[in-house]
């Protein structure tokens, strides 16, 4: 084998060596690089995800807040003519339940003017012989366990329901409303709204009525 064969093999194999070399100094940096970079990108992402766990969690807790605050801030005088008008229809069982007020509180926080015709009203069935009965939404007045009549506080008014047919009333100056379809006045199917002097003398006319037709005497 000549000299310049030599040469050439020589040359060839230090290429190769170089070449070996650059090989794996390159595949051993491309490793560190990536493993440097994973260890750089971890407490990245643990910085980021508690950060929007914590705030998913606070605006969980603010809705949650505003929701309870809305149901609060209702007032109950909104409900009231649902409480007292609609209270069985069979659909409103299936919206969302507001805690009515008492009609003993509604009394309580009454005008002196309301107060004052409860008081007559009352003392006009009464005086009739007729006996109550206080509940949650009102005062029912019973003669020898027949219901007669209801007194309810209704829109911040006295209002009383009797049991005389609607239809009496036509035309007249007696104008109420007939709630016969509800099943908590089906027995007293005729309500009338007090809310002024000269409608309490006529709740009183209507009182009356109601007397005559059951037979009971003043006392």
């Amino acid at each position: 084998m000549g000299t310049a064969s030599l040469i050439v093999i020589i040359v060839f194999a230090v290429i190769c060596v170089v070449l070996l070399c650059l090989f794996i100094a390159v595949n051993f940096g491309s490793k560190k690089e990536f493993s440097n970079k994973k260890k750089e990108d971890k407490p990245v992402q643990e910085g980021t995800i508690e950060p929007i766990e914590s705030l998913a969690e606070d605006k969980q807790k603010e809705t949650l807040e505003y929701v309870e605050e809305d149901s609060d801030d209702i007032e109950d005088d909104d409900v009231e003519e649902d409480e007292d008008e609609l209270d069985d229809d069979e659909s409103s069982k299936n919206k969302l339940s507001i805690k009515s007020i008492p009609f003993e509180i509604k009394l309580k926080k009454a005008s002196k003017q309301v107060k004052q015709y409860y008081k007559e009203l009352k003392a006009e069935f009464e005086s009739y012989g007729m006996t109550c009965r206080r509940s949650k939404k009102g005062e029912k007045y019973n003669y020898k366990g027949t219901l007669l009549a209801q007194i309810k506080i209704l829109r911040k008014n006295i209002s009383i329901y009797v049991a005389l047919p609607p239809r009496t009333f036509n035309n007249t100056k007696y104008v109420g409303v007939d709630v016969s379809d509800k099943k908590l006045t089906a027995q007293t199917p005729f309500r009338y709204d007090v809310k002024t002097d000269r409608k309490l003398q006529w709740a009183k006319e209507i009182i009356g009525q109601l007397a005559q037709k059951n037979n009971l005497i003043k006392k």
